[in-house]
């Protein structure tokens, strides 16, 4: 039976481990037997980390759209997708593969006997009338409002799960099942998550796919293998590997960074070890470090990364942040 298979918030970053991650789970999906011409992928938004996405991350996605066999790819657009001047990093994938679609607006679509609504992440310049993307969703027009939708694939943050309830409210809508990117935590059935850790926040969570068969309208979830996760460490322990290819290690209880920081570059000199944090003894305080490499150091990108995860920033602060940081 023909299916449509979903994935959350793939998000590649050029930050190491993060990276060869991520290409390692996009390398996966290909592999899979479910990667063939009767079916169907839908990305849920926020392909790349960011809307000027590098040399390195734009070869990964094609590398990753050249070997899918699946009928049709589609794309929805998140908010990491498109910056504020209206540029959009997934129009040129559209462009170099005859099966990508880009989803940048709402969108019906039916498969089989499956009705889809696609909602994306909209920018406000992207709305008439100064309308904010939660006054759209909450007041859809009619063409929305009169259908019956076995499936609502969105890249928002939905009013059940927001923040004092400030998030977007679509129980309006015809929905039998809601499936959103945009939060990367497992929260419920409508938000598993992402497939690959790719910050301290989601540690140890294990995630899955979704996949809705489109004639059926069954639905069946496809455990997806560990491929990074957060491992802490007790000073002067080794760092022993894990089931997972990409450990990053946090180092509790050291006497202090330095010394815990020569140590493991002394033990690890031959080997690539990622060490997030060196944790000191001192009251009620520690010590925290960017994502290192004893092989180099990391950029601190990653902390500020992890800070744009829940708030909306225009490419020109990003790019005074960034100058800033370098």
């Amino acid at each position: 039976m023909p299916s449509i298979i979903i994935i959350n918030d793939i998000q590649i970053k050029s930050t190491q481990p993060y990276f060869d991650a991520t290409r390692d789970f996009l390398r996966w999906v290909v592999e899979q037997s479910w990667n063939n011409e009767s079916n169907y992928l839908w990305l849920n938004g926020d392909i790349y980390e960011h809307s000027n996405p590098s040399n390195e991350e734009q070869s990964a996605i094609h590398e990753f759209l050249n070997k899918c066999k699946f009928k049709k790819v589609y794309l929805l657009e998140g908010n990491h997708d498109k910056s504020w001047n209206s540029k959009s990093a997934l129009k040129p994938l559209a462009s170099a593969h005859t099966n990508v679609e880009v989803i940048d607006f709402p969108t019906i679509l039916k498969l089989g006997n499956l009705n889809i609504l696609g909602l994306p992440h909209m920018m406000p310049f992207e709305l008439s009338d100064n309308l904010t993307m939660k006054s759209f969703y909450e007041n859809l027009p009619e063409e929305f409002t009169k259908e019956t939708y076995d499936l609502c694939l969105g890249h928002y943050e939905d009013h059940k799960v927001a923040f004092k309830g400030k998030g977007i409210n679509t129980s309006y809508l015809n929905v039998k099942k809601y499936y959103h990117g945009h939060l990367h935590l497992y929260i419920n059935e409508e938000y598993q998550g992402v497939p690959v850790i790719r910050t301290y926040a989601e540690v140890g969570q294990h995630n899955k796919l979704l996949m809705v068969d489109t004639i059926t309208k069954e639905n069946s979830y496809i455990e997806v293998p560990k491929f990074l996760d957060f491992v802490n460490v007790e000073y002067p322990n080794d760092l022993n590997d894990t089931n997972w290819k990409y450990p990053i290690y946090n180092i509790k209880n050291c006497p202090n960074k330095k010394m815990a920081k020569s140590l493991y570059a002394e033990k690890y000199k031959s080997e690539t070890k990622y060490i997030r944090e060196y944790e000191v003894i001192k009251k009620d305080r520690s010590i925290s470090g960017e994502v290192e490499s004893n092989k180099g150091r990391q950029s601190i990108n990653e902390y500020f990364s992890d800070y744009r995860e829940n708030i909306e920033l225009n490419d020109e602060v990003i790019k005074l942040v960034n100058e800033g940081i370098e």
